[in-house]
């Protein structure tokens, strides 16, 4: 009788306790989380996407303007010029610069896992630093920077570069194998890039070179963010060595690629190769610190390439004496050039440029 009375006193606490009543609150509060984390996840993806529809637009925009007024300087300009200058943007550079580029955020990627990698920097509701990268990409991939290069030169960094293919086929390294003259020809590029780097630090040339330091955010396309004005200086002091040294066509090639790629990683986030210093070699953490907000850090590991040459003159800091966080930018101009205009950030580097240069040549000797 007494296990009669207890079952029956089960069954009926079981009946007034209702497991989906209890657990329906529950539910519906997990239901909301997902819903909110699913439309903040669209909206970060529109946010993202309309960052590179926007930094892509203005790139191309540009990039046609710059392609149209160089046709408009020759006499050529016309309608099927203007329909040469569309089908344009499919160039071999896209191949070549693109593929580089891309190989470089997939190791990046791969070594430092997708939170802490560059592409996720530029892809995922990007910073308005992360924007003037994706634009100064853009920009370089459909041509637009080195057309506005020989607009703003008048063709003289052309002509320079063409008179150095043609001095480099008499040079003495012009009869030796290219995986020979290569490597010579490397070493002459990355000294003649740190006395230019140099140059580009001082007060002549810095508003030019300060888009590039104006980045806050550290990632592997900052190695893009460079002005027209400074490609074609940086264009001419690799030409020089190719000119004195002489090499095959291969050989630059060869140098070229490797520099550029190297450039690339440079200014990637990869960690602990702190040890190529000890070899002459530069990492990304000494390029950081040559990147640094802070006045002692600055004048700081100026070889993008090799760091043997700031050994040798007296610029080079141990990135293991920098501990911590390194903040990034430029004081004064990174909020101006961060901004969420890029192609008035592009045309605003050289103004600010000859108005520092008329500031410099009205001021008083001594």
């Amino acid at each position: 009788m007494a296990k009669a009375t207890l079952a029956t006193a089960c069954a009926g606490a079981c009946g007034r306790i209702r497991p989906e009543a209890a657990l329906r609150p529950a539910v519906a509060r997990l239901a909301a989380a997902l819903e909110e984390q699913a439309a903040a996840s669209r909206g970060i993806a529109w946010r993202s996407l309309g960052s590179m529809s926007g930094a892509l637009a203005a790139a191309l925009a540009l990039t046609f303007c710059f392609k149209a007024l160089l046709l408009l300087a020759s006499g050529g300009l016309a309608w099927a010029s203007l329909a040469a200058i569309v089908s344009g943007f499919a160039n071999a550079s896209v191949l070549v610069y693109g593929g580089g580029l891309l190989a470089a955020l997939l190791i990046e990627a791969s070594v430092t896992g997708w939170q802490a990698s560059s592409a996720r920097r530029l892809l995922v509701a990007p910073s308005d630093s992360a924007r003037g990268d994706l634009f100064f990409v853009f920009l370089a991939l459909s041509g637009g920077a080195a057309a506005a290069t020989t607009l703003l030169s008048a063709g003289l960094v052309d002509a320079v570069v063409a008179w150095s293919d043609a001095a480099s086929a008499r040079g003495p390294l012009s009869g030796q194998s290219a995986w020979l003259a290569a490597p010579l020809l490397y070493f002459g590029m990355t000294f003649f890039n740190y006395w230019n780097h140099r140059l580009l630090h001082t007060r002549w040339l810095w508003p030019l070179h300060a888009v590039h330091h104006s980045a806050q955010d550290f990632t592997i396309c900052n190695a893009a963010r460079v002005s027209p004005t400074e490609i074609g200086i940086v264009t001419l002091s690799q030409a020089l060595p190719a000119a004195l040294l002489g090499a095959s066509a291969d050989a630059i090639l060869i140098a070229s690629l490797v520099a550029s790629f190297e450039i690339l990683w440079t200014h990637s986030r990869l960690p602990g190769l702190a040890w190529l210093e000890r070899i002459g070699l530069s990492s990304p953490r000494a390029h950081v610190i040559h990147h640094a907000r802070e006045a002692r850090y600055h004048n700081r590991n100026f070889g993008d390439l090799v760091l043997l040459w700031d050994q040798l003159f007296g610029t080079y800091l141990d990135s293991r004496q920098a501990r911590g966080e390194i903040p990034l930018g430029v004081d004064g101009l990174g909020s101006g050039y961060d901004c969420r205009r890029p192609v008035r950030d592009y045309l605003q580097t050289h103004w600010a440029w000859m108005c520092s240069l008329r500031r410099l040549l009205r001021a008083p000797a001594g």
